[in-house]
């Protein structure tokens, strides 16, 4: 039986094999190669497990998946500072735009395009294995994954593509859903409100820290997922604080 299966069409410490960007005025960004360490222990599969915790355990009334930036800070925690996509409901023809102030020091991690599955825990033994839940995930198939794009600060990422976690990395993890759930599910849809076990697939971006002031960052994408277009076009405005002095860089 199928349960949840949802797309986003969708730094201090042991930073690793980074690919710098240029950008204007802002000397050397770095991304973080796929395969990184990035925040010991953590992999880019790890902090992909991380992004879908902090997007669907926010409560309805101020997630960061369905607003103008305003909820940005909801759930945000540790060195790691967390963009939201629309899960799936972008528009090819004119970005979703956010405003979102950002502490300094902090690194940035986001789903260009992503999709996990979510099993019931009252669902068949069969249906809740590691197994089954990561081949569910790959409902959106990467091979159909087209026009995908990543730009900061005007700059493009260059082959975005290659920054893709695959299900058979994801780590098994668990969402505990709030009463209040962006999903609009009851006790009676989802038992105990529990998704698990689940994993997820996805093409991301980590980034380290930004230099204090005003930045974009925008990606876009659309694939196949269950035999129809999912896509996403989102615009970040993103302010990111000036630090404390003395601080690490």
């Amino acid at each position: 039986m199928t349960r949840l299966t949802i797309t986003l069409s969708t730094l201090f410490a042991l930073l690793f094999c980074f690919h710098p960007l240029a950008v204007a005025g802002h000397g050397n960004l770095k991304i973080a190669k796929v395969n990184s360490k990035l925040i010991l222990p953590k992999l880019y599969a790890n902090l992909g497990a991380d992004w879908w915790q902090w997007a669907l355990q926010a409560p309805a009334a101020n997630t960061p998946l369905d607003d103008d930036g305003t909820n940005c800070r909801v759930g945000q925690q540790g060195l790691v500072w967390f963009l939201a996509g629309t899960i799936g409901s972008g528009d090819p023809a004119n970005p979703t735009e956010r405003n979102c102030d950002v502490p300094y020091g902090k690194a940035i991690f986001f789903p260009v395009l992503t999709s996990g599955y979510f099993a019931f825990i009252n669902d068949p033994p069969d249906q809740r294995t590691a197994e089954y839940v990561r081949s569910a995930t790959n409902s959106c198939d990467s091979n159909t994954v087209q026009n995908l794009s990543v730009v900061i600060d005007g700059v493009p990422v260059k082959s975005p593509t290659k920054y893709y976690t695959s299900s058979a990395q994801s780590p098994i993890f668990q969402i505990q859903l709030p009463m209040d759930n962006f999903l609009g599910v009851t006790a009676n849809d989802v038992p105990e409100l529990m998704l698990s076990p689940s994993a997820h697939q996805g093409f991301y971006i980590y980034i380290s820290p930004l230099p204090p002031g005003p930045h974009t960052i925008e990606w876009t994408g659309t694939w196949d997922c269950n035999g129809s277009a999912t896509t996403e076009n989102m615009k970040y405005n993103l302010n990111v604080l000036t630090g404390v002095p003395g601080e690490v860089q």
